[in-house]
């Protein structure tokens, strides 16, 4: 994901993909992780939350990423106003 979102024309549809792909697996370790904490002595459950805590930021940070590339795609595939005027005259 971090070299197509690094590519100066990624491919908007596979990073889409590995998005949700990436929002699965994030709900996934977030389930885990549920049990895991559930299961942990106290003196390990601080280890525990700042690990996840590590990884919701990588995931967020991610996702922002992708959601920024996608976006700024989407703009630049807009025509333009000027664009419309010249394809359809009044």
């Amino acid at each position: 994901m971090e070299t197509e979102v690094n590519k100066e024309d990624p491919v908007i549809d596979l990073l889409r993909e590995l998005s949700a792909l990436l929002s699965e697996k994030e709900e996934t370790l977030l389930e885990l992780d549920v049990r895991i904490e559930e299961g942990m002595d106290t003196d390990d459950l601080e280890n525990e939350i700042a690990d996840v805590e590590e990884y919701k930021g990588r995931v967020i940070t991610t996702k922002s990423r992708v959601h920024r590339v996608i976006q700024r795609n989407r703009e630049s595939s807009r025509p333009s106003s000027t664009d419309k005027q010249l394809n359809y005259p009044s």
